[in-house]
């Protein structure tokens, strides 16, 4: 059976670009049910016009809940801090308790999430509450997809001990000098030096923070 001049939109999803209160950039928001319904009309700060529903919309970049004018689709309001996620943790293997962790990450383009299948800008960062595994989460859906992977910084240079040239792992933070030095090499002034451990004979090597040359 079909309807003439009817277009039906039952289980669609739409998407409006709004300027997000928390991560202060333009982005799509993505509808999230049903909305919100006023018991008396209100006047929308906005564009001024009176009506008697919000349209619930989840942000696609830092997954912040907002109220949208059903009217101007301008943000009016946004939801209260969300509550810790659970998700399955790669480490633990089990399902977690996981807290945000500072402002995650941005994608230079849009991706679809593997869970829920919905664009989005970017990624939350999360530590399981059980074992610290930073991961990354869907903004929309919370579900995990990624972990973060933390690498050591690795340098080549010659180590003054075997004489040979070798990849040297960067070790702790460093040494914070009590005055400015010139480094020899580049002859740049510097007041920290990192350290390095040599690959092959283990032995720890001070290097300039900018051109990475044993000092």
């Amino acid at each position: 059976m079909s309807f003439v001049g009817v277009q039906t939109t039952l289980g669609q999803e739409s998407s409006e670009k709004i300027t997000c209160p928390t991560c202060k950039t333009e982005t799509l928001a993505t509808k999230k049910g049903g909305g919100v319904h006023l018991e008396k009309r209100m006047l929308c700060p906005e564009c001024k016009g009176e009506g008697t529903t919000l349209g619930a919309h989840v942000c696609n970049k830092c997954g912040q809940e907002v109220l949208l004018c059903d009217l101007c689709k301008k943000v009016v309001g946004r939801a209260a801090e969300k509550p810790a996620a659970q998700l399955k943790c790669p480490d633990c293997k089990e399902r977690v308790t996981v807290t945000k962790k500072g402002g995650g990450v941005h994608l230079e383009k849009a991706m679809e999430c593997p869970s829920c299948k919905k664009k989005v800008e970017g990624l939350e960062a999360v530590e399981c509450g059980r074992c610290g595994k930073e991961m990354l989460s869907c903004p929309i859906c919370r579900q995990h997809v990624g972990s973060v992977v933390k690498r050591v910084p690795a340098v080549e240079l010659k180590c003054p001990s075997c004489k040979e040239t070798v990849t040297a792992t960067k070790k702790g933070g460093g040494v914070h000098l009590e005055k400015k030095m010139a480094c020899p090499n580049c002859k740049k002034e510097i007041q920290d030096m990192d350290i390095h451990t040599c690959s092959k004979c283990g032995t720890e090597m001070a290097t300039c923070p900018l051109c990475n040359k044993p000092m």
